[in-house]
């Protein structure tokens, strides 16, 4: 067997076009971050209030999402549910969705043992001093859950980060989307993939870092 011909001054070439998807990519990072966090919040107080049929509802769905494939999930939010409803949303709301939806599951959890982690002498000095259920979740519980269980939080942004490149599937162009396209258009998949795996190493390796740095901070408190 002749030995491979390399050729990554093809990568090179392609290096602008595949490193612009970096916003992309953010974007999606971002909005899915944000929307999965929101979730998580809402599921973990559904979750702790032991209120029925809205824990059922709340724990069937961290139970889903979070033991079922991402890219099932991203296909039906994609193809399957626009097809029964005959409502198609763009296609940053609709990968956003999906990864939303996943990230929440996943934050739920995480959020449910920050707010049972909270003394219930706090609840009872809110209680005291008039606040309500949803003022002290605001004003004292979630603050500090947040706050413990922000080394997870950070990990999730970091796994997240990555996992976006699944959605170079459906056609959304960021990094991964790109690299396919200068793939197909050079034959030189090798060095496409080549050079994006390196672009993401190189991107996420500081994120981890950060992520670990915050581990160690929040620990020591």
């Amino acid at each position: 067997m002749a030995p491979y011909d390399w050729g990554w001054d093809v990568a090179i070439r392609w290096f602008p076009f595949v490193i612009s998807g970096i916003w992309t990519t953010l974007a999606i990072t971002a909005g899915s971050m944000a929307g999965g966090l929101v979730l998580g919040v809402i599921t973990a107080i559904i979750r702790v209030s032991g209120k029925r049929p809205f824990t059922t509802v709340a724990t069937a769905y961290t139970e889903f999402f979070r033991n079922t494939p991402m890219f099932t999930q991203l296909i039906w939010v994609w193809y399957v549910i626009p097809r029964l409803t005959g409502f198609s949303p763009p296609p940053m709301v609709a990968v956003v969705s999906a990864l939303s939806l996943n990230v929440g599951a996943f934050l739920a959890e995480d959020m449910r043992a920050g707010i049972l982690s909270i003394a219930r002498g706090q609840w009872e000095a809110a209680y005291a001093v008039g606040m309500t259920t949803m003022q002290a979740y605001w004003k004292i519980i979630l603050p500090q859950a947040i706050l413990r269980i922000l080394p997870p939080l950070v990990s999730m942004w970091v796994t997240l980060f990555k996992e976006t490149s699944i959605v170079s599937l459906v056609g959304i162009g960021e990094m991964f989307f790109r690299a396919r396209v200068g793939a197909m258009a050079t034959y030189r998949t090798v060095e496409m993939y080549g050079m994006v795996s390196l672009i993401y190493l190189l991107l996420v390796l500081p994120q981890a870092r950060f992520s670990d740095w915050v581990y160690q901070k929040v620990r020591v408190k």
